[in-house]
């Protein structure tokens, strides 16, 4: 079956200071830099980010493997 489309979605805490109390490990954007963002403009240069990276994208590029390589902690 052959897929026209896909949808990926990510979040990201931005301005979050306080977390719930059963989350293992959680940390913002305005913890680890101390500095606030404006959610809208973050949200227009990520997809502006994004929507760049993907034109760049050629078809016969090995998108797969590329990924795999990335990958955080592949093989441990």
């Amino acid at each position: 079956e052959n897929r026209d489309w896909t949808l990926a979605g990510i979040g990201i805490n931005i301005n979050q200071v306080k977390f719930p109390e059963n989350l293992s490990n959680p940390v913002s954007l305005k913890q680890i830099t101390g500095k606030y963002f404006d959610p809208l403009e973050l949200a227009r240069e990520l997809a502006a980010l994004v929507t760049a990276r993907f034109e760049t994208l050629d078809a016969a590029d090995d998108l797969h493997e590329r990924y795999n390589q990335l990958l955080y902690k592949k093989g441990q």
